[in-house]
């Protein structure tokens, strides 16, 4: 009997430990899964593609991305735009301009969300009319202004992101309150802090100026020694409903692979440059990238 109640015993044991060890794998999958939500959520505040579609705040805009590098650089000024769209539904269209193509009247590359309830967006090329379908979070890389980057495009397959290092580990963070930047109310905060280790010595600065009502990041500006500054601005507003088929795959371009990624310069590494293979620099077209 005594036996039977320690085998008993030792099975129950062996029961409630593999229930704990359950519970606590499932509870380190949702502690997984919500860091990673809330890491999608602080990358993408502000950005015109978020994971949840914002409603019944139709808008389209121009973003002009500017990066002014320290004058004792050597490097040029560098600068990209964009035209927003979003619909009522919160499907969004971001046509982008290649860096050195800012007078350029037709877009080259092109983000769109079709269809909301699917986690899908597409990525356009118009010169050669394929589309790629790419995940949502891959498209918020792909466009121009982040919550803690911003995107210089250089070529359908490459950009320079420029990063904001103080929106990752702010020191000193003080409210600038609110203004009116054409006609939009926003909400200002400056943050203070130092650069990562291995970014390089110095401090960083970064200013946001974020639209509640529209869930948009309007204007932002990040300094810092090593990269120079950074300017980031969403200009002129209009609140009327953009034409539906601005948002769907034209019928005549073809649905290419699957889209695999695309190269991701960092400014504050242009050593790495010269060292990328042949291959890899192909992605950035031809010449070097302004900056590398």
């Amino acid at each position: 009997m005594r036996t039977r109640r320690a085998v008993i015993a030792r099975v129950v044991a062996s029961a409630l430990l593999i229930v704990g060890s359950i519970s606590a794998f499932a509870q380190s999958m949702d502690d997984e899964r919500n860091a990673l939500r809330a890491h999608i959520e602080r990358h993408s505040r502000g950005s015109i593609l978020v994971s949840t579609p914002v409603l019944d705040s139709p808008f389209s805009g121009d973003a002009v991305t500017t990066w002014r590098p320290p004058s004792n650089s050597g490097r040029h000024e560098v600068r990209a735009t964009a035209r927003y769209y979003r619909d009522r539904a919160g499907r969004i269209r971001v046509e982008q301009t290649f860096v050195g193509h800012t007078r350029r009247q037709r877009p080259q590359r092109v983000v769109v969300t079709p269809d909301l309830t699917k986690r899908w967006a597409y990525l356009l090329d118009p010169a050669a009319r394929t589309a790629m379908r790419i995940s949502r979070s891959s498209g918020a890389s792909v466009t121009s202004g982040g919550a803690v980057h911003l995107m210089l495009p250089v070529s359908m397959t490459c950009n320079i992101g420029l990063f904001r290092p103080g929106l990752h580990g702010p020191l000193e963070e003080e409210s600038l309150g609110e203004r009116t930047i054409d006609g939009v109310r926003v909400e200002g905060t400056r943050v203070r802090s130092m650069l990562n280790a291995w970014l390089g010595p110095g401090d960083t600065i970064d200013e946001r100026w974020f639209s509640p009502e529209l869930k948009l990041e309007m204007y932002a500006r990040s300094e810092d020694e090593q990269i120079g500054v950074v300017e980031y601005r969403v200009t002129p507003i209009s609140r009327a409903e953009p034409p539906s088929e601005l948002f769907e795959v034209p019928a005549d371009y073809d649905l290419t692979t699957r889209f695999r990624g695309l190269m991701s310069l960092n400014p504050y590494s242009p050593e790495i440059w010269p060292k990328l293979s042949p291959s890899a620099r192909s992605l950035c077209g031809p010449g070097t990238p302004p900056g590398f």
